[in-house]
């Protein structure tokens, strides 16, 4: 799911509930892309060449570590990843850990 608010930038979630964190954090206006799965990662790098800074914002599992090095392969130069000690960005906000936003 694509949620367009006019921006250069884009957030990338697995899921709902870290689209939803990432708002009230209130890091960066971007746009946001809900992915549902890391499985539509493919279909959805059409999405992406559209922007001029990815901010990845997927979980620390193992599917979102691939996916994560996927859209860092193909987007070289233009990505930006949030980072976290914690299962997902929702988690680790209810949790109160520390979130940063760091480019490669």
């Amino acid at each position: 799911s694509l949620i367009e608010k006019g921006s250069p930038y884009l957030a990338v979630f697995e899921g709902l509930f870290d689209a939803l964190t990432w708002e009230q954090l209130n890091f960066k206006r971007s746009d946001l892309l809900i992915l549902n799965s890391t499985a539509n990662l493919n279909k959805a790098f059409e999405v992406m060449k559209n922007y001029k800074v990815i901010i990845s914002a997927l979980g620390n599992d193992s599917a979102g570590g691939l996916a994560r090095r996927k859209i860092e392969s193909v987007f070289e130069g233009k990505v930006a990843i949030l980072e976290f000690q914690s299962r997902d960005l929702n988690e680790a906000y209810q949790q109160g850990k520390e979130i940063r936003l760091y480019c490669l």
